[in-house]
């Protein structure tokens, strides 16, 4: 029996400046064979870290510059973001000037981190697509709507993307996270060590290498 059909709650948590699109990490966990503990449908990309603090969840991967002191964890990378487009929309194309580029955006209004930084930073680029959801916002890409800001560990995995640059303010430190109750819990440890040496073992893709 899997480590999570024991009943480890184990959540991808979203938080921090790269927390709009960590989507990708399911793709990157993989699957564990020697774990049984990376299974993409385990990994819920809603979670907050509440649910750690009420113990709707014993394990969180989250991006946060430091912890909730109730907290404990191991940081195993920086998340590193880009921005990224459809090889299609990008052949043949300047891409020195950012704001001569489409840009596939968020909805008005958005407190998201990638949205103020492109109302920062490229205020004046054109915006033909607008969307409120992760989802929404890959398959625009993929579309060739135009470029984004995207975490890595979506848009290194991604072939028929191209990374333009890296946006080292939109990077944060990944940790797993678990309660503090629960550091001594054995299957929680195991869950929390077969994860962490997964993400390592994928640090290259994580960090844009």
């Amino acid at each position: 029996m899997g480590l999570l059909a024991s009943g480890t709650r184990l959540h991808a948590a979203r938080g921090g400046r790269a927390q709009e699109l960590f989507a990708g990490l399911p793709h990157v966990a993989g699957p564990q064979r020697e774990h049984d503990v990376a299974r993409a449908e385990a990994l819920d990309v809603g979670a907050h870290l509440e649910d750690l603090a009420h113990r709707a969840a014993d394990v969180a991967v989250r991006t946060t510059d430091a912890p909730p002191p109730d907290l404990i964890g191991v940081r195993v990378a920086v998340a590193a973001c880009g921005i990224y487009g459809s090889a299609d929309y990008l052949d043949g194309r300047a891409t020195e000037d950012l704001e001569a580029l489409d840009w596939v955006g968020w909805e008005h209004g958005s407190s998201m981190f990638f949205a103020r930084w492109m109302a920062e930073n490229v205020p004046r680029a054109r915006v033909p697509l607008r969307v409120s959801a992760a989802w929404a916002l890959r398959e625009g890409i993929d579309a060739g709507a135009g470029v984004a800001i995207v975490p890595c560990a979506l848009g290194e995995t991604r072939t028929a993307w191209r990374r333009l640059r890296l946006v080292p303010e939109a990077s944060a430190p990944l940790w797993i996270l678990t309660h503090r109750d629960l550091r001594s819990t054995a299957r929680v440890q195991v869950v929390r060590e077969a994860l962490a040496a997964a993400l390592r073992r994928r640090r290259a893709l994580l960090e844009g290498a």
